[in-house]
C-alpha cells in the first residue's frame, strides 16, 4: 500500500516512473527531470565540428570563457562506460575534466587521456559536473550532474552473497545467484545488470545503503545512481583508534566522538576510502557515514548512549571513556548545588560508573 501511495503521489507531480534516456524524454541520463533545471548550474549539449587528443570544438557553441572549468566533457555520447584498461572488465564513465574553454573550444589536461580514444568529429558530446542539493525557491532539491531535480527512490542492502544460511538443497543465497548469471567469473557483472535492469522496472532509480559495491563490478554495462556506505567511525572503532562506548555494556559499535583523536581517525578513514575511481564518480548521489542504528536509545528494546556513559568503563578499548568523562563535566554543571549529585560527583568518574552502576544500574536498566 505505501508503495502504491508513493507511485500515485509522484505521478500526480509529474515524476512518471520508470525513467528512460533520450531527449524526449523527460527524464535525464541519471533520472533528473528535466522541467525543474538548476537556476546556478549551466551544462551543454551538441555536435563536435573538431576534435583533437586535448581539445573538442564545436564551432556552433557559445561557451562562457572558462566558465566550464572544473566540470567535465563527455566527448560521445553513444559509448557512455568504456573499460578502464584495454583489457579491463571494469567500466567507467566516458569524461574528462574541463581544465579551459573558450566561446567554442574545450580543453583538457593533457594527462588526463586523450579525446580521439572513442569519440570522433560529428559525435554528440555533453557537458557535466556532479550531484548537488540546491534551494529553488522555498525548496531543497538533489540536483543531477545534468542540473536537473532529482528525488531518490531506493532499495538496499542488495548482493549477490547474502549471509542466509543454508537451503533446504544446501546451497545458499550467494550459490543460487553465481548458478543462474553465470559462474564465478561472471557472476557478479551479470547479476548487477539485471538488478539495475529489474529496479528500473519497478520504478527505483537509485541503489541505496550497503549496496555501493553493485557499481564497481566486473562486465558491468548499466549504471543507476549510487550511495557509497563508508562506516568510518565503526571502522575506527575496529581499529582501536578511539574506544567503543558500549564495551562491556551492550552490543553495537559507537565511537567515544569525545576522544581527542576521533576527528584525525574519521580523516584518516576517510583518506582511505576516497579512491580516485570514487572521487570521480558522477553517479554517486551522497556519502553515507555511519550506520545511525549504532545510536540506539530509538525504542525500547535499545539503550540510550547516556546510559552507556553512566555505567560504562572508564578504560574502553585501551582509551579513556572520554564520553563518560563528558557526562560527568555536564551533570557537574547542571546539578551543582544537589548533595546527591554532589556526594557522587565530587569523588570523580570512577564513583560516576562504578557506585551509581552498583546502587542504581538495574533501576537505570528498567526505566530506559
Amino acid at each position: 500500500m505505501k508503495f502504491l501511495y508513493l507511485r500515485v503521489l509522484f505521478l500526480t507531480l509529474g515524476f512518471g516512473l520508470p525513467f528512460a534516456t533520450g531527449q524526449a524524454d523527460p527524464f535525464d541520463t541519471y533520472g533528473g527531470y528535466r522541467a525543474i533545471q538548476s537556476p546556478t548550474q549551466r551544462f551543454y549539449t551538441g555536435t563536435s565540428s573538431h576534435l583533437d587528443p586535448h581539445r573538442l570544438v564545436d564551432a556552433q557553441a557559445n561557451f562562457p570563457p572558462n566558465g566550464l572549468v572544473g566540470s567535465y566533457v563527455h566527448p560521445t555520447t553513444k559509448q557512455p562506460l568504456v573499460p578502464v584498461t584495454p583489457q579491463s572488465t571494469y567500466r567507467n564513465v566516458l569524461r574528462y575534466r574541463i581544465v579551459k574553454n573558450t566561446r567554442t573550444e574545450i580543453f583538457i589536461a593533457p594527462g588526463a587521456g586523450d579525446l580521439t580514444t572513442y569519440a570522433r568529429p560529428g559525435d554528440p558530446y555533453k557537458t557535466s559536473g556532479f550531484f548537488t542539493v540546491e534551494k529553488i525557491g522555498s525548496r531543497w532539491w538533489y540536483m543531477t550532474p545534468e542540473g536537473h531535480a532529482f528525488i531518490a527512490l531506493s532499495v538496499s542492502v542488495l548482493t549477490p552473497k547474502g549471509n542466509d544460511g543454508q537451503g533446504p538443497s544446501g546451497k545458499t543465497h550467494g550459490d543460487h545467484i553465481q548458478a543462474k548469471y553465470g559462474g564465478p567469473d561472471f557472476y557478479p557483472g551479470n547479476w548487477a545488470n539485471a538488478t539495475i535492469a529489474r529496479l528500473r522496472s519497478w520504478g527505483f532509480n537509485t541503489i541505496g545503503t550497503f549496496s555501493h559495491d553493485i557499481q564497481t563490478r566486473p562486465y558491468l554495462t548499466h549504471r543507476m545512481p549510487y550511495v557509497v556506505t563508508l562506516r568510518l567511525s565503526n571502522k575506527a572503532v575496529l581499529a582501536k583508534e578511539v574506544g567503543n562506548v558500549w564495551e562491556g555494556v551492550g552490543g553495537g559499535k559507537f565511537p567515544d566522538v569525545w576522544h581527542p583523536d576521533f576527528l584525525r581517525a574519521i580523516d584518516r578513514r576517510m583518506q582511505q576510502r576516497a579512491t580516485p575511481e570514487m572521487v570521480h564518480d558522477p553517479y554517486i548521489v551522497y556519502l553515507f557515514p555511519d550506520q545511525a542504528d549504532e545510536l540506539r536509545g530509538i525504542s525500547q528494546h535499545h539503550a540510550s548512549l547516556a546510559w552507556a556513559a553512566w555505567v560504562g568503563k572508564p578504560v574502553i578499548g585501551g582509551h579513556t571513556n572520554y564520553t563518560k568523562l563528558a557526562l560527568r563535566d555536564f551533570l557537574r554543571s547542571a546539578y551543582r548545588g544537589h548533595p546527591p549529585f554532589e556526594y557522587c560527583l565530587g569523588n570523580g568518574v570512577h564513583h560516576l560508573g562504578e557506585r551509581w552502576r552498583v546502587q542504581h544500574g538495574a533501576r537505570l536498566s528498567r526505566s530506559r
